[in-house]
C-alpha cells in the first residue's frame, strides 16, 4: 500500500483489523488433512487383519482331495514323526499345530493365537512319547503335553521364548530355555524341573540353544547355536563333550533329530542346508536341496521317519516340508 493511498481508520477498528491480521501460534503445527470418502473401489483401504479363532482338536481319517502336500503352513518350525507315520508341524505363523499324513494331506490339528488351552503363540517345537504329545510354545513362554488326540494333560511355565523339546526313553522332557540360555530338565508330567546351563561358551554353558533331541544311547544333543557348536550331555544334563558345527554363522533356529547308532541330522538355516553326522561330529552327507532338486531355501525341523528310512525337512523360508530318502550311512 503507497503513502498516497492509506485510509485513516478509527482505533477501535484498526485493533480489530490488526487482530484479524496477527499470525496464529498453531499455524506452525502441521495440517492434518481431514478424511474424505473414497472416489473408487481402488481407493478403499484394506482391512485389518485379525487373528485366525482358537479350534479345538480335529482329526480326518482321509485327507482332503485337491490341496498340495503340505500346505497352509506359514514360517513352520519343527516336527516329528508319531506311530501313526503322521507328521505334527509347529506351525509359528499360524499358531497351530497341524498334523499330515505322509503324502502330506493335512488330517488335523487344533490352535489359534490364544493362550488357553487348545491356544498358542508362535509354537516352535514339538515331540512325542507313546501317547503324549509336548509342545513348545513359545511366546506363551510354556511347554504343554497332551494325548495325540488333543486332550490336555499337563504344563508348565515360566520360560523364557522355549524354542526345543526332546523326550528321553526313560521319559525325561528336556526344554530348550533358549532366552534363559539353559537346558530345563522335567519328569513326563511336566514336573520336578530343574535347570542345567547358564550363559557362556563353557561346559554346560550355552548361547542360545534350540533344537534338541535324544539319541537311543540316552546322549542328549544340544543345538548351541551362537556358540556354533553341539554340546552332548547324559541323561542326568552332566556334559559329556562337544564338537564344533561346519554352519550357523548367523543365529537361527536349527533343530535336530537322531537315528540308529545316534546319526545325526542338523539342519543349517541360515546355509540353505541339512546335514548328516555321526556320534563324533564328522560330517557323512550334506543335503542343499530336497529329492526333486528343489533347494531349501531356510531349513529348520527334521523329523526321522525310522520305519521308512527317510527325513523330513521343513522349510520356514519356502513354507514347504520335503522327504529326503535316506541311503545307509555309517555312524561310528
Amino acid at each position: 500500500m503507497t503513502k498516497s493511498s492509506r485510509v485513516r481508520l478509527p482505533g477501535a477498528a484498526l485493533f480489530v483489523l490488526v487482530v484479524l491480521a496477527a499470525p496464529s501460534c498453531r499455524s506452525k503445527e502441521p495440517r492434518v488433512a481431514e478424511a474424505t470418502p473414497p472416489t473408487s473401489a481402488a481407493a478403499t483401504p484394506e482391512p485389518t487383519p485379525t487373528e485366525p479363532p482358537v479350534e479345538p482338536p480335529k482329526f480326518t481319517e482321509t485327507a482332503a482331495a485337491g490341496l498340495p502336500p503340505f500346505s497352509g503352513l506359514i514360517e513352520p518350525r519343527g516336527a516329528v514323526v508319531d506311530r501313526k507315520d503322521r507328521l505334527w508341524v509347529a506351525d509359528f505363523g499360524n499358531s497351530r499345530l497341524r498334523v499330515f499324513d505322509p503324502s502330506g494331506g493335512y488330517v488335523g490339528g487344533w490352535g489359534g493365537k490364544g493362550d488357553g488351552t487348545y491356544g498358542f503363540n508362535n509354537l516352535s517345537a514339538v515331540a512325542v512319547s507313546g501317547d503324549t504329545l509336548y509342545v513348545a510354545d513359545t511366546w506363551n513362554a510354556r511347554v504343554a503335553s497332551f494325548s495325540l488326540a488333543g486332550s490336555p494333560k499337563a504344563s508348565v511355565i515360566g520360560l523364557y521364548g522355549p524354542r526345543g523339546v526332546a523326550v528321553a526313553p526313560g521319559g525325561a522332557v528336556f526344554v530348550a530355555d533358549t532366552g534363559n540360555n539353559r537346558l530345563m530338565i522335567y519328569d513326563a508330567d511336566l514336573k520336578n524341573g530343574r535347570a542345567v546351563g547358564s550363559k557362556g561358551s563353557g561346559p554346560e554353558q550355552f548361547a542360545d540353544p534350540v533344537g534338541v533331541a535324544v539319541g537311543p544311547s540316552g546322549a542328549v544333543y544340544v543345538a548351541d547355536v551362537a556358540n556354533r557348536r553341539v554340546q552332548v550331555l547324559d541323561g542326568q544334563g552332566r556334559f559329556t563333550g562337544r564338537f564344533a558345527f561346519p554352519g550357523w554363522t548367523s543365529v537361527g533356529e536349527p533343530f535336530i533329530a537322531v537315528g540308529a547308532g545316534d546319526a545325526l541330522y542338523i539342519s543349517d538355516p541360515a546355509g540353505g542346508a541339512v546335514f548328516a553326522l555321526n556320534r563324533s561330529g564328522n560330517v557323512l552327507r550334506k543335503w542343499e536341496a530336497n529329492d526333486a532338486g528343489r533347494r531349501f531355501s531356510s531349513p529348520t525341523g527334521v523329523a526321522l521317519d525310522s520305519k521308512n528310512n527317510a527325513l523330513f525337512v521343513v522349510d520356514k523360508g519356502g513354507n514347504t516340508v520335503s522327504r529326503l530318502a535316506l541311503g545307509e550311512a555309517k555312524t561310528k
